[in-house]
């Protein structure tokens, strides 16, 4: 069980990181690149998102979800059912209203779309982001303060 929450927490803020990276720093500098190389930029972009962020996070999703059944974890469910929630609405979000922008933007690169995404991002997945990142770490502490060896530790 310590491992699948290990290989949760590692995928979880692994996926944080990536989010900010991808939105924090690349949707600013997209504006340098010309309208005639963005959509080749763009397709090679989705597909390195997908091996570096998008299947990191999807199995973080299904291992919070796995997480909230784990018997021994039953005095953290609370705290894992608003992970699963908040990340579920991270997701959604990102496939209902960011994808069919990024969609428009390499068919057709523009400022309006850009400012869009950039906008939906900080005022509703960020916060949502945030939100997550901070309850997993609480979870983090819950789980360290409940464990046996990090109380008494041998050194």
């Amino acid at each position: 069980m310590r491992y699948l929450v290990a290989a949760y927490v590692f995928l979880l803020f692994y996926t944080i990181g990536a989010l900010t990276i991808e939105n924090n720093v690349n949707y600013d500098t997209w504006r340098y690149i010309s309208p005639a190389d963005f959509k080749d930029y763009h397709q090679r972009l989705e597909v390195l998102l997908g091996w570096h962020m998008f299947i990191p996070m999807g199995t973080a999703l299904i291992l919070n979800v796995v997480l909230i059944f784990v018997k021994s974890l039953r005095p953290n469910r609370w705290v894992l059912i608003c992970s699963a929630v908040l990340f579920s609405f991270i997701v959604a979000f990102s496939l209902a209203v960011q994808v069919p922008l990024h969609q428009e933007l390499a068919a057709n690169f523009n400022e309006r779309d850009l400012n869009q995404l950039i906008r939906n991002h900080n005022l509703i997945r960020l916060p949502a982001t945030i939100a997550l990142m901070l309850i997993n770490v609480l979870l983090l502490l819950r789980l360290l303060r409940n464990n046996q060896a990090v109380r008494n530790p041998e050194i």
